[in-house]
């Protein structure tokens, strides 16, 4: 049965929802949403408990709503761009399950001294995590080979058995 193969095109929102996922499964994530939510809140109840003039509190509102909603959009706007400048997200990736681990090839040249396949062996996976849009193989905490979902709606009983075997089971989150 292996090695297993497949093809995928990551898209620019692929990245998107990659990104927010590492942001928002992170204690960093966690911890600048409570601090802006904290901000917002604690600025207006002091508004209205008469503690702010109205210029203190449009201020620091303004302040809380750029550290709830920075991290996003720079997040968001930051994946258009890797997309769009990257050239290997132009084509399909194609995969490799094989008895050793995952190969990632594609056909863009990238020039001169530029690898065109990467691999992960199976003992080096970080952490395998399948989340509402794609199928995240992680290398290490903030990189993941990204597979959208849609791209292997009919592989993904197959693919999903062959991770469960070559991986071991506390390194695979939602599967």
């Amino acid at each position: 049965m292996l090695p297993y193969e497949f093809s995928a095109k990551v898209e620019a929102k692929d990245l998107r929802y990659f990104n927010l996922y590492s942001l928002y499964h992170r204690p960093l994530g966690f911890f600048v949403t409570l601090i802006g939510l904290i901000m917002f809140g604690s600025t207006q109840w002091m508004f209205l408990g008469g503690g702010l003039a109205l210029q203190d509190e449009i201020v620091m509102t303004l302040i809380s709503l750029v550290v709830l909603f920075y991290m996003p959009l720079s997040l968001i706007l930051r994946a258009k761009g890797t997309h769009a400048r990257n050239p290997v997200f132009s084509e399909p990736l194609h995969y490799a399950l094989e008895e050793e681990g995952l190969r990632m090839t594609t056909d863009v040249d990238m020039g001169p001294n530029v690898p065109r396949q990467s691999k992960l062996r199976w003992e080096n996976v970080y952490k395998i995590v399948k989340t509402k849009h794609e199928l995240l193989i992680f290398s290490a905490q903030t990189n993941a080979f990204v597979i959208p979902l849609r791209e292997i709606a009919d592989k993904y009983s197959d693919i999903s058995r062959i991770l469960k075997e070559k991986v071991e089971a506390y390194k695979i989150e939602k599967l």
